[in-house]
């Protein structure tokens, strides 16, 4: 592992971290929330993210304050750049990028990133220069591609769904989702309903089971601990809704593929 630290001192825009990592054997790492963002370039390997599997040549963004978990196999190898600061948040938006959201972004030219990263990485730890940092970390944006018109023009309810698959570990409320989006609890309900064919609770529903089937069969965490993550203060009330869902209990899905 090759890593270099700066103390953020820039309060608009700082550089936490740039660094360089092999994973030599499988690594799973629990529901947790960043206080910056993370630019995750993967070389080599899948990242199994909470929201999507990350491939080689694809970039992805930890957004800061929303939960998110991943594991990755034997073999992965990925740079990532860490970075905050008051202007963070505006510079993500002037390349398309939605700065509130998990994003994957595809590369244009992988080989090109990979080198120029290397690079920076490799002159950050002889120099240990913020701004050669900040400057790779704008190169790295730029070369993603973003689809600007799905950003700026995503329906309401694509919002919504998003909305819901990063808030699932709440108290989730589906008024807080139609508050989101701008409409009525009522009209929102309405909507969800035509375009997806259920209801957004039951959708809700739907993310929280797969993401605790996942962790059930990935993770060693416990059952009361899975609950938490997938927004259910009671254990009693998750084992339940569990069983009503798969029709088994989610002490059982531990021996399932065992």
């Amino acid at each position: 592992m090759k890593i270099c630290y700066f103390t953020g001192d820039n309060t608009d825009l700082y550089i936490t971290e740039i660094g360089h990592s092999r994973v030599e054997c499988e690594k799973s790492v629990a529901p947790r929330v960043r206080e910056d963002y993370l630019l995750h370039i993967v070389i080599n390997g899948v990242c199994h993210f909470s929201e999507f599997d990350v491939s080689s040549g694809n970039v992805l963004l930890i957004s800061k304050g929303i939960k998110h978990h991943f594991s990755v196999e034997e073999g992965y190898e990925h740079f990532w750049i860490g970075f905050g600061g008051k202007k963070a948040k505006k510079l993500l938006e002037e390349y398309g990028v939605d700065a509130v959201h998990h994003n994957l972004l595809p590369i244009r030219s992988f080989t090109f990133i990979h080198k120029l990263i290397a690079l920076s990485l490799k002159s950050c730890i002889a120099e240990k220069n913020e701004e050669i940092a900040i400057a790779t970390l704008k190169a790295c944006l730029q070369l993603c591609e973003v689809n600007k018109k799905y950003v700026s023009k995503s329906t309401d309810i694509d919002r919504a769904i998003r909305f819901i698959e990063n808030n699932y570990h709440k108290s989730l409320k589906m008024e807080e989702v139609a508050n989101y989006i701008g409409i009525s609890e009522k009209h929102f309900c309405r909507k969800f309903v035509r375009y997806l064919g259920i209801s957004p609770q039951k959708y809700l529903i739907n993310v929280r089971m797969e993401k605790a089937r996942e962790l059930l069969r990935t993770t060693d965490f416990q059952i009361k601990e899975v609950a938490c993550s997938v927004g259910y203060s009671s254990q009693l009330t998750f084992s339940a809704m569990y069983k009503k869902h798969y029709g088994r209990s989610p002490s059982f899905e531990r021996t399932v593929d065992k």
